[in-house]
């Protein structure tokens, strides 16, 4: 009776030990997996950020072509004045 026990005991370490293994694998993997997320999150994080850049360099393109526009009129109203 005692070897049986015994015998059940071994194999029931066995099986926990399995199982701790296949724990420690899962947690691995899950850690793993978190850690390719964060990094994902924060490539998308800096590619917005450029986004975000490029799009006020084309606003102060678009003010600047504006005020070149204006001024381009202004001039040529001066100048219809002074052929007049």
């Amino acid at each position: 009776k005692a070897r049986a026990a015994a015998a059940r005991a071994n194999q029931a370490d066995a099986q926990a030990q399995a199982d701790a293994k296949q724990a420690r694998t899962a947690a691995n993997q899950a850690y793993a997996d978190a850690t390719a997320a964060r990094n994902a999150a924060t490539q998308a994080e800096a590619e917005a950020a450029r986004a975000r850049g490029a799009a006020a360099e084309a606003d102060n393109h678009a003010a600047a072509a504006s005020s070149a526009a204006s001024l381009a009129e202004k001039e040529a109203s001066v100048a219809q004045g002074a052929a007049a």
